[in-house]
């Protein structure tokens, strides 16, 4: 009986994973093939193992979410990918929503901190020159959030009525993390 339960919690125990390796200044290059999730994570393949990135400093819209009759989560999903330069690519799996694709030029992210409650790295990732995180934001796809680093930019679009700003989006109601709560 002993031998069976030590088994179930070994077998319950999550699997020492790469993402727990990841150091502050650590730096994830992105050859070929990620998977935006949502506006704000990525899923690469790192030393033939997947793993989740998400980006430091920026709260986007959550997959399926809407903003009032504007469905927000799919458009900054979408607004990722445009700024990764990808192309579709098949996806191996189909359990996971978000879109697969293939950059068109290497991304490379740097680790910034560890998300342990989702054991990911949390990184600033740059499409060949093109800064991702500080994208989202300018472009008004994403909030700034969790630092201060992006919040003149998010200020900037929400005057400039950027993206989902001029849609009449991203108001504070349509923060991510209040539709995180609502569910």
């Amino acid at each position: 009986m002993r031998l069976l339960l030590t088994a179930a919690l070994l077998i319950t125990l999550p699997l020492p994973s790469l993402a727990a390796d990841w150091r502050r200044g650590d730096r994830i290059d992105v050859a070929s093939i990620a998977q935006v999730i949502d506006g704000d994570t990525l899923r690469v393949i790192v030393k033939g193992e997947t793993v989740n990135i998400r980006l430091h400093g920026i709260d986007a819209p959550e997959h399926g979410q809407t903003c009032g009759a504007v469905p927000c989560g799919t458009l900054a999903t979408e607004h990722l990918v445009q700024l990764v330069n990808g192309t579709p690519e098949a996806c191996r799996s189909n359990r996971m929503h978000g879109v697969c694709l293939r950059a068109s030029y290497p991304l490379t992210c740097t680790v910034t901190d560890l998300d342990r409650k989702w054991n990911r790295p949390v990184a600033i990732c740059l499409a060949g020159r093109t800064p991702v995180n500080e994208g989202m934001v300018r472009d008004g796809y994403a909030f700034a959030a969790y630092s201060d680093d992006y919040a003149p930019l998010f200020a900037l679009a929400r005057k400039g009525k950027r993206g989902l700003h001029g849609m009449g989006a991203l108001q504070d109601r349509d923060s991510p993390a209040a539709f995180r709560r609502s569910r």
